[in-house]
């Protein structure tokens, strides 16, 4: 989950980027150390052909009533769209899954490395607990159409193709839309949120490298954090690579001052060395460092 700086979305919001794809704005609230609730923004996406239409993510098992609204308000009827398709498994992006396809029957399509938390909830939650993980995630889902590197969804005159861009998670997924050349890209750039939420370093430069590409062949990025649907710049691919690069020297220093023994306090060191002495020290960001510890 990226837990970024969001805004207030109004129900029924909905922007259209391109001719085939539309963002939905979702509030979300998470739960802060000390209880308060703390809101949060993710974007959703309609992406539209001739023949097909889906919904990309679907933010968490609150956001419902405005997921149905922002469909509506780019035009579609809810019965209408042939699939829902996970960026990724976290409870953000997915979480209004369960309820979603019992509603209206929605297939699910991910990437294989996604599947393992989508059809396991309750796994999800103990290998990545948050305070409020089920208030945030209605329940498991079946993925029945697995993704992997290069697959291509034909929506009729509009094509979707899967990138496979883990580091954030490991079954993260960027999405090229063609013809247009639009790449949702998720939560792929670590520099589009507002802390150093991901599992696998290495993971996450090589990602980067390979939005690059895209962006190089002419491709325009947007992001599922950002406060508006806007574009992404290529500037957004050297910032995540430097918080990484920020991140890994303060978890090398970390340790080298208070040892691998407490856990709690090498991650509010590291933290406190990469500049985010107020992010508070909690299961995501634990993963994180261990992340980097594996790598060092």
């Amino acid at each position: 989950m990226s837990e970024s700086a969001g805004g207030q979305s109004r129900q029924g919001q909905a922007a259209q980027i391109n001719p085939h794809v539309w963002a939905l704005p979702l509030t979300f609230f998470l739960t802060a150390p000390n209880g308060a609730a703390i809101p949060r923004l993710v974007h959703a996406y309609i992406v539209s052909g001739a023949r097909e239409r889906m919904l990309v993510d679907c933010g968490t098992a609150g956001s419902l009533p405005d997921v149905v609204a922002g469909i509506e308000a780019a035009g579609f009827a809810p019965e209408r769209i042939s699939r829902l398709l996970a960026t990724h498994e976290h409870a953000d992006h997915m979480g209004g899954a369960l309820l979603l396809t019992r509603r209206y029957g929605w297939p699910v399509a991910a990437h294989t490395a996604a599947m393992r938390w989508l059809e396991d909830a309750e796994l999800q939650r103990r290998e990545r607990p948050l305070p409020n993980f089920d208030t945030l995630m209605a329940g498991s889902v079946t993925v029945e159409r697995p993704l992997n590197e290069g697959d291509a969804l034909d929506l009729g005159g509009c094509e979707a193709r899967a990138l496979h861009t883990p580091g954030h998670s490991a079954g993260s997924l960027s999405l090229v839309i063609q013809p247009d050349g639009v790449i949702i890209s998720a939560d792929a750039l670590i520099s589009a949120v507002a802390a150093p939420f991901y599992d696998d370093p290495a993971a996450v430069r090589a990602s980067v490298e390979k939005l690059r590409r895209e962006l190089a062949s002419g491709g325009r990025m947007v992001s599922s954090h950002a406060a508006t649907p806007s574009w992404v710049t290529g500037q957004a691919l050297d910032d995540t690579l430097a918080l990484v690069g920020r991140m890994e020297g303060a978890v090398r220093q970390a340790q080298a001052e208070v040892g691998a023994g407490d856990e709690d306090a090498l991650t509010r060191r590291a933290l406190d060395l990469a500049g985010w002495e107020r992010q508070a020290v909690t299961p995501v960001t634990r993963i994180t460092v261990r992340a980097h510890l594996a790598q060092l």
